[in-house]
């Protein structure tokens, strides 16, 4: 009898160390930007607006970047970081012939971005474009 209870404490004991608590995944921040939105552009310097998509993906190896595909809706992906839970910034950065720098904000599925597109190929004079979009993820 003296065994059987001796068999029943150590696979109890064993039992229990076996289990792990495990840590629970740390959830990223970027999962609320991705996926595609309808974007209305306005254009400060022209006074108008223009509509197109655009796709957001997350950096497979940098974990505060994302990719705004199709940004000015001229086929280019920009770089983007999460500084805060909700809030982008677009370093400047040459893509092309375009210039471009900014930021954003993501309230429920709507991403609110301001930023600014200068022509590389321009004169100097000629000024750089200051645009407001509001994206609505689809």
């Amino acid at each position: 009898m003296k065994q059987i209870y001796t068999y029943i404490i150590l696979s109890t004991i064993l039992l229990l160390a076996s289990c792990q608590v495990k840590d629970p995944e740390p959830v990223d921040e970027r999962n609320a930007f991705t996926g595609y939105y309808e974007v209305d552009e306005f254009s400060e310097f022209l006074q108008s607006s223009t509509f197109y998509s655009i796709d957001i993906v997350k950096d497979p190896n940098l974990s505060q970047v994302i990719y705004i595909q199709n940004f000015y809706n001229v086929d280019i992906e920009v770089a983007a970081e999460l500084i805060g839970g909700n809030k982008i910034r677009i370093p400047e950065q040459t893509i092309s012939f375009f210039r471009i720098e900014g930021s954003g904000s993501l309230n429920g599925n709507v991403l609110t971005m301001s930023y600014y597109v200068k022509d590389t190929t321009s004169s100097e004079d000629f000024p750089a474009e200051l645009l407001n979009a509001i994206c609505t993820k689809k």
